[in-house]
């Protein structure tokens, strides 16, 4: 009895994991985006707006008039690598 119970658990667990993908299919909307975003959101005031989105995978750089916005994990956070084993290192300079 406790085996046909969990046999039919994970039978309808596996129906109900194919659910959000046919929710995804639409004519009236795209979600080909090749992002990773977990939330965000807008932030604004007079003359700026940021939009961005949390878990971003893109990183790059923004820059106007006296200020540079970076986006992306720890962006442009400098890095240091002490060697303690003789090491032999290909491709940096």
């Amino acid at each position: 009895m406790k085996r046909k119970f969990i046999l039919a658990l994970a039978i309808c667990s596996l129906l109900a994991a194919g659910v959000p993908v046919l929710a995804q299919v639409s004519a009236n909307h795209d979600l080909s985006w090749h992002i990773i975003a977990g939330g965000g959101g807008k932030s604004a005031s007079a003359g700026h707006t940021l939009m961005g989105a949390v878990g971003q995978s893109l990183t790059g750089g923004m820059s106007g008039a006296g200020h540079t916005l970076y986006s992306g994990f720890w962006h442009g956070g400098a890095v240091e690598y002490h060697i303690y084993l003789p090491l032999t290192l290909k491709g940096l300079s």
